[in-house]
């Protein structure tokens, strides 16, 4: 039976859905997270916002499917929203990183210090100050934890290219942030701010179900919801160079 990749099948559906960085050409981003939306792209309403969700008909294998992405919040946390996009894209270009110097990324990635996560992000320093300081780093730390208590649940949306199948599950991006002086997973005291992300998430980057975005092309764009655009249609045209290479 043929596989039908998510370039391939025909939704009809409807979503409920609801960027300065660093120096870097091109960041390997993961497709699913392309695809569907995590991040809040306004600020209006997020204090009260918890969810968002997308659902649709899909044709499969010539069959219609009901699928499913859900992203709920954790109300002590609150809906990550476009500075949490921003510290997302920062841990993209370090996993990027890993992926072009070691092929594949593995647990726990180390994203260094909360300074220099401020440079990646291209955050301005404050008036009157030469460098970034408590507040911009206790933004950061929430951010990092508000995405990790953030889950997403998968009825038939999330694809798997290394098993080839559509993915029904609830998971996080990241399973744990462990801040520098705390103690990872092995015992050990964490030499710097270390993520670990969740077996899915893992699983599908080290499968190379990314797609390259053109970083400073993206910093270009004034409007989230161009850049957002971008993200989607950049999938969409990328899967059909793909087939005709």
């Amino acid at each position: 039976m043929a596989h039908q990749t998510p370039d391939e099948e025909k939704t009809q559906g409807h979503t409920t859905e609801p960027i300065d960085l660093a120096e870097l050409d091109f960041i390997r981003s993961e497709v699913n997270l392309l695809l569907f939306p995590f991040f809040a792209l306004t600020t209006k309403g997020l204090r009260n916002r918890l969810r968002t969700e997308f659902r649709a008909v899909v044709e499969r294998n010539g069959e219609r499917v009901e699928i499913l992405w859900n992203v709920a919040a954790n109300p002590e946390y609150g809906y990550p929203g476009l500075f949490d996009r921003q510290v997302h894209r920062a841990v993209e270009q370090i996993i990027t990183e890993e992926l072009r110097n070691k092929g594949r990324v593995e647990n726990p990635v180390a994203l260094g210090s909360l300074y220099s996560l401020c440079e990646r992000m291209g955050l301005e320093k404050r008036p009157g100050h030469q460098e970034y300081g408590g507040r911009e780093y206790r933004a950061i730390k929430r951010a990092l934890e508000r995405i990790a208590t953030t889950a997403i649940k998968s009825e038939g949306t999330f694809y798997h290219k290394g098993e080839r199948r559509w993915v029904s599950q609830v998971f996080h991006l990241y399973d744990a942030v462990v801040f520098q002086g705390k103690r990872l997973r092995d015992g050990t005291v964490a030499d710097t701010n270390y993520v670990y992300l969740s077996d899915l998430y893992l699983e599908s980057l080290n499968a190379l179900y990314v797609k390259p975005l053109d970083y400073q092309y993206q910093r270009s764009l004034r409007s989230h919801i161009a850049s957002r655009l971008y993200e989607i249609l950049g999938v969409k045209f990328y899967g059909v160079r793909e087939r005709r290479n």
